[in-house]
């Protein structure tokens, strides 16, 4: 059982019999899905070559011989082979060669997994020119980048090699860029569009394009359009799609609503470790009162990656409330503070609510080490601590409600703006002033906000200073 996961005794025993149900990693069945996975991606390879030997180099005639035995062309599986053919086409400079070994130690495809040995030989073809080793170290990049805990995610290495395996021709990258330049995740460096990108890839079959088409058309309301390239996406075994199609009828956006329906496709990319897929049907399953299989989900996320801070919140809730698990202020504590340490700003929040009541300065530390993580709500926190102390900071308040502004956040420049209101100084009305109609006009349908600045009397505050 996963040492990490954090849960009663009692769970750890009924977890051990649903642990054998959902260890996807040792299933014989998963393990084949992988091999066949990989065997796809070299078919589209091997059609890319003449299988006449004789009008091939002998390199490639050793990386053919070498897909064959991987595949059990003609006789059985071999991997012992296949590695033995990869590695001498390898070693002859076929940059093809490198990508399927790279493949066969990252996946762990009848060798020992080895992800160092796989960067190295992806590495090695990169420098060949070979599009899809260009694309796996651009992948391997923005994994390693995510997983940064500061919140910065730098991915510059990860865009300067999806952009060399485009130039390459990989429909791939071209979809990945495209996506990220249309989140502005990346700037436009190029001038391209990003349908321009999508449709490019789109024209190699690539699922990647169809599923990031079917988002663009989202966006601009054209919904039939996002469902077909959904569905096309799909039928190329992309797995975001499945997640997307699942949003498409939970919302009832382009199809007809149907709760179910949106289950099944969560849970079908969930059972293909789609992480994202398994926090949704999740949550989706405790909105349906089915809290135990939502908590099954969450550790099940834990599991793909022990990073996953969601589910340390999820479980943290339930904990908490304990629906669907013992309840346990301390398991629920325990599982906020993970997700605190895997970068997620609620995490250490809910820790300092949870110890407020015993400690106000633990509360205050955990407050600040959310805040490092840019939780507005424990810059308020604090903000409110430091304002209505016995001993007060107003300065320190006025600085976290500014962060909090700042971040986003427009009940920090509120309550901002009463301290200044407060104060009855020109300058400081004048400020106040600037932040009471900033506010109101950044945010003109938030009925919440407003009722809010009537309650605590800011407009009448404002007519008796004036």
């Amino acid at each position: 059982m996963a040492a990490f996961l954090i849960m009663t005794h009692k769970e750890q025993e009924e977890y051990k019999t649903y642990e054998s149900i959902l260890a996807v990693a040792e299933d014989p069945e998963e393990i084949i899905k992988r091999r066949n996975a990989a065997k796809e991606e070299i078919e589209e390879l091997n059609n890319e070559h003449k299988l006449n030997f004789e009008e091939q180099s002998e390199a490639t005639v050793f990386w053919i011989k070498g897909n064959r035995a991987l595949e059990g062309h003609g006789e059985s599986i071999n991997i012992n082979r296949a590695l033995k053919y990869y590695t001498e086409a390898a070693e002859q400079g076929l940059p093809e060669a490198y990508w399927s070994l790279g493949k066969l130690y990252e996946e762990g495809l009848g060798v020992k997994e080895n992800e160092k040995l796989a960067a190295k030989k992806y590495k090695e073809g990169a420098e060949k020119g070979d599009p899809k080793c260009l694309f796996a170290l651009g992948r391997i990049a923005e994994e390693e980048a995510n997983k940064s805990l500061s919140g910065k995610v730098d991915l510059t290495e990860a865009v300067r090699n999806y952009r060399a395996a485009a130039d390459k021709g990989s429909a791939a990258a071209k979809a990945k860029l495209g996506g990220w330049i249309e989140e502005k995740i990346i700037p436009d460096e190029r001038a391209t569009d990003p349908i321009t990108y999508y449709k490019e890839a789109a024209k190699a079959n690539d699922g990647l394009a169809f599923n990031q088409l079917g988002r663009y058309y989202y966006k601009l309301g054209e919904y039939k359009s996002a469902i077909e390239n959904f569905q096309q996406s799909k039928s190329l075994n992309c797995i975001n799609s499945l997640t997307n199609l699942a949003l498409c009828y939970e919302e009832g956006t382009g199809v007809i609503k149907d709760k179910n329906t949106a289950m099944e496709y969560h849970e079908q990319a969930a059972n293909q470790r789609h992480i994202p897929s398994m926090l949704s049907l999740a949550h989706i399953l405790k909105q349906y009162g089915k809290h135990k299989e939502a908590s099954m989900w969450y550790r099940q996320a834990i599991i793909e990656n022990v990073k996953t801070s969601e589910a340390y919140l999820g479980l943290a809730e339930l904990y908490l409330s304990g629906k669907g698990v013992e309840r346990s202020i301390e398991l629920a504590f325990k599982n906020f503070s993970k997700a605190g340490e895997y970068g997620n700003g609620e995490g250490y929040k809910r820790c300092g609510d949870i110890v407020m009541e015993k400690s106000m300065s633990k509360a205050i530390k955990y407050y600040k080490k959310a805040v490092k993580l840019d939780n507005t709500e424990a810059m308020l926190l604090l903000g409110e601590i430091y304002e209505k102390s016995t001993e007060p900071d107003i300065g320190i308040a006025i600085n976290y409600y500014d962060k909090a502004y700042t971040n986003g956040n427009p009940y920090g420049g509120i309550a901002k703006a009463m301290i200044l209101l407060e104060r009855k100084t020109k300058a400081d009305r004048e400020s106040a002033e600037k932040i009471i109609s900033d506010v109101m006009e950044n945010n003109p349908n938030d009925g919440r906000l407003r009722e809010y600045i009537e309650s605590i009397g800011v407009f009448n505050l404002m007519k008796s200073t004036f």
